[in-house]
């Protein structure tokens, strides 16, 4: 029997692994390149004239086609209920086997295709991914004053910024070169989250999120391509800040 298989050897989602081995296969990936940009036009009723907004990164779908080969039919539908057992309501990072170094977020959300054959069963999975393909995760933990940080993918990053205090701190500020943002009056020992991405800012009590968005002044920041600063201050303050980000692609 000749197949014609994917060039990339393959898939993990959520540590279930596809690669063309135990007669399971990975036959087509469709997929873009780029993400897409969406536009919107709304005709103003009554008025000359339209409004656009534009310059939405939209979410991926990526579609991959997995063979299953057995010319018993019970084998075939044990190893397709393993496979559908292993991808539908988790969302979870999804890499190929040629790049394993950037991954997607993703969830299986439309219905897995069927199609058969004598010997063979083909499943077509939609998989709903995040626009962008993540990267190499960084942590720094930042010093008073200027830090050197570096982005090496194509597009500026989200980032989750965790503050936890030394002691009572009356403010902190953090700013990229483009915004900026102050914490205000922090307790010895809180730990504060904000999260760029979600827009939120919260601390975790006893394993619940809980906002803390009005001690947040000025607005989230990214981190810029390539080498940017970014700058701790304040006032009367003593505390541990770290950075967490993905080179985005």
């Amino acid at each position: 029997m000749a197949i014609k298989l994917h060039r990339s050897g393959g898939f993990i989602f959520d540590n279930f692994k596809i690669n063309n081995t135990n007669n399971i296969y990975l036959l087509d990936v469709v997929k873009n390149a780029t993400p897409t940009k969406i536009r919107y036009d709304y005709i103003v009723p009554g008025r000359n004239g339209s409004s656009s907004w534009f310059n939405r990164l939209d979410d991926n779908y990526i579609d991959v086609v997995v063979g299953i080969y057995d010319v018993n039919i019970n084998e075939r539908r044990s190893k397709q209920n393993l496979i559908i057992k292993n991808i539908v309501n988790k969302k979870a990072r999804l890499l190929f086997l040629d790049n394993t170094g950037q991954h997607y977020m993703a969830e299986c959300i439309d219905a897995i295709e069927e199609e058969e054959t004598e010997v063979f069963t083909q499943l077509t999975i939609h998989f709903k991914c995040s626009w962008c393909k993540y990267g190499m995760q960084r942590d720094i933990t930042l010093v008073d004053g200027v830090n050197k940080v570096y982005n090496l993918g194509n597009y500026e990053a989200d980032n989750i910024i965790e503050i936890t205090a030394n002691n009572n701190c009356e403010k902190i500020i953090i700013d990229n070169g483009i915004n900026s943002f102050t914490i205000n009056n922090i307790l010895q020992d809180e730990k504060i989250i904000i999260d760029s991405e979600n827009m939120i800012v919260y601390q975790i009590i006893n394993g619940t999120k809980q906002s803390v968005l009005t001690r947040f002044e000025g607005k989230f920041i990214k981190i810029p391509l390539n080498i940017s600063n970014l700058t701790l201050s304040g006032q009367n303050y003593n505390a541990t800040v770290k950075v967490r980000y993905n080179y985005i692609y």
